[in-house]
Order: structure tokens, then sequence, then C-alpha cells
């Protein structure tokens, strides 16, 4: 293992990019306070459930100028996924096993690429690695934030 992380994410978010089950839209731009190990970033992370899609971030001086920021954007904070992270390196790729507070346990595996076209093939390559590391298991394009979301909605019934 190369490192271990506490990430704790607050999640926002506006009505008119959510559907009607207060997921974010394909193609919105989820905001987010990210405090990693206490260096806190405002991150914008746009959603696409089938790879990956554009993110931007910048650090900020603490979670409370973060909050305020995004308020003052019009966003409202929607929930907390807290986490534990172990990161490993392998080759060109990325993998991170998660530990979710109240969601359980992932892997994420990815490969950073340049450029569009170059997507595809990396993905072929992330779902080999998956299947040599876990056989048998299976991908979900899924975002923590749906998951969540979907946990809000079952534990308030």
């Amino acid at each position: 293992m190369e490192t271990t992380k506490k990430l704790v994410d607050k999640i926002y978010g506006k009505p008119e990019h959510l559907d009607s089950n207060g997921k974010y839209l394909e193609g919105e731009l989820c905001p987010r306070i990210r405090d990693n190990n206490g260096s806190v970033r405002v991150e914008f992370k746009e959603i696409h459930r089938q790879g990956g899609g554009m993110e931007i971030e910048t650090p900020v001086a603490n979670i409370e100028f973060g909050m305020r920021f995004l308020e003052k954007l019009g966003y409202k904070e929607a929930f907390t996924i807290s986490k534990v992270r172990d990161c490993y390196k392998y080759n060109d790729f990325e993998i991170d096993v998660d530990q979710v507070e109240l969601l359980g346990n992932f892997v994420e595996i990815e490969k950073m690429v340049s450029s569009q076209d170059l997507i595809e093939p990396a993905r072929q390559e992330c779902l080999e690695l998956l299947e040599k590391l876990i056989p048998g298991a299976e991908p979900a394009n899924v975002k923590y934030g749906d998951l969540m979301q979907d946990w809000i909605d079952e534990n308030k019934k």
C-alpha cells in the first residue's frame, strides 16, 4: 500500500441540476468540498456514469470558506460522504480501495489519458485489470453520490 487517506466530501446541489430522484443529471457539474487529511479543496466534477468526466479543483483555506463560496453561487449542501481510501499504483494505473461510511467497500481503477480517443482503450485496460485482481467482479458505473441519495431515500421512510 502506498498511502491511506481519510476523505470527507460535502456534496452540494441545485434543484435544476437534479432529476426527480434527487440525483445529478448526466453532464452536470457536481460541486463538493473535499477535506483530504486536512487539505481542503473545492471541486467540480462532471457527472458521467459510464466513464470519467471533466474535473476542476482549487485549494481553499478551510471548509467554511468553501461552504460560503458554494452558497454564494446558489448551491445548497445535500449530504456528506466520509471514507477511508487505501491508494496503490500499478504500472499506469491508480487503484483505490474505499471503505465508505454507510455504503460499504469499493475498488476504483483509473488510468489517466491525454485525449478523448484514448478513453475507451483505457477503460478496457481497467476492466482487464479488475478481472485479474478480483475474478468475476462486476463493474458498477455508479457514483457515491447516487448511492448516498438512495441510502437517504431508503432510510427516511
